[in-house]
């Protein structure tokens, strides 16, 4: 056992000893906080843990890890979230609508949220997927109202890559469990296209707007996006994106910004 005092003056009580022929040290404490007294303790501990052979260092070292893989196994689906909106959904181009779906998740069923991550079990999903289809009271009291089954599949695929994120990379769970659940059905086909003159005409009408006329107030530019949306199947965040950067009003094209150009780096 000796005093080493480091170049910016710390000093510290090491011991040194041979394990399998190999020169090892350990810290006993920093000087004066821990004693001579109180290091020649120490001291004796780790020589009875040598007794046995154990290396008192690498010992260490597994009881750090057991710990830090107790803690990650605590992890609830809430802490995967954020962590997922944080590192991934940051990135995408889609970021406000996932990071709002995560958080919405998280607030609404904490029921499901506040399990560990090893915990949200099929069933769970399953219970999750009919509430969301039938509407549900939030825990504050309101009503979350039905969805259509095309947003509980687009919810569920948003769910899933969470947790296949989880297990592939950050290892914080060994099996996918949405592996297990079943998407809800399609919903029917439309039957109909909106009638022309019984139907649009009188809302662009209402609103103000004139074919062929620039669109002066805010009533009259939404009749002209009402106009644009049926005809381009262009959705209302694609047509608020529409301006000078993006329309070519010469040819007619339109260039649309979506979630994987992040990725390929093209617009459509």
């Amino acid at each position: 056992m000796f005093l080493e005092v480091m170049p910016n003056g710390s000093k510290y009580w090491r011991l040194k000893y041979r394990i399998d022929g190999k020169e090892r040290r350990a810290v006993l404490g920093v000087y004066p906080a821990v004693s001579l007294l109180a290091a020649r303790k120490v001291r004796e501990e780790i020589k009875d843990a040598l007794r046995p052979g154990l290396d008192p260092s690498a010992e260490k070292k597994r009881a750090v890890e057991r710990r830090q893989r107790a803690a990650i196994k605590d992890r609830t689906v809430a802490d995967a979230f954020e962590e997922y909106g944080r590192k991934v959904s940051a990135t995408k181009e889609g970021s406000k609508w996932e990071r709002n779906r995560l958080k919405m998740f998280v607030r609404d069923v904490p029921e499901f949220s506040g399990r560990r991550l090893a915990d949200a079990d099929a069933p769970m999903w399953a219970d999750w997927r009919e509430i969301r289809l039938k509407g549900f009271i939030r825990p504050e009291g309101t009503i979350a109202r039905p969805v259509k089954a095309s947003t509980v599949q687009r919810e569920m695929n948003l769910y899933r890559n969470v947790f296949t994120i989880a297990r592939r990379e950050w290892k914080r769970i060994d099996e996918n469990t949405f592996t297990d659940v079943a998407s809800p059905p399609n919903g029917p086909p439309r039957e109909r296209r909106p009638d022309p003159w019984k139907e649009i005409r009188p809302i662009v009408r209402w609103l103000g707007y004139r074919t062929g006329q620039e669109p002066v107030t805010k009533s009259q530019e939404v009749a002209l996006a009402y106009l644009v949306a049926p005809r381009s199947g262009m959705r209302a965040k694609e047509l608020l994106g529409l301006g000078k950067g993006t329309l070519n009003m010469r040819t007619g094209v339109a260039e649309v910004r979506h979630k994987m150009q992040y990725l390929t780096k093209r617009p459509r």
